[in-house]
């Protein structure tokens, strides 16, 4: 690369760096508010409450339930024994 391409190289950087500077920063565009996402949220948000709950009783269930069977198994071995 000869001088003069870097001379030439280097102001059209420079133009446009100068460029860049002056421009101004936007913000996002602000999203339209969507009603529907709104009442999506407020009944949904419910329903993951009342499931999770619904799950952890049937978990317990499940685990009483496995308790009970194996003390049964107990006694009935116990009383075949």
């Amino acid at each position: 690369m000869g001088f003069g391409q870097a001379t030439q190289a280097s102001s059209l950087f420079r133009e446009e760096m100068e460029g860049e500077v002056g421009t101004e920063i936007k913000p996002p565009p602000v999203r339209p508010p969507n009603p529907l996402s709104d009442v999506l949220t407020v009944f949904l948000q419910p329903l993951q409450y009342l499931a999770s709950a619904l799950e952890n009783i049937l978990r317990l269930f499940a685990q009483l339930g496995q308790k009970i069977v194996v003390s049964i198994n107990d006694k009935l071995t116990a009383i075949l024994h």
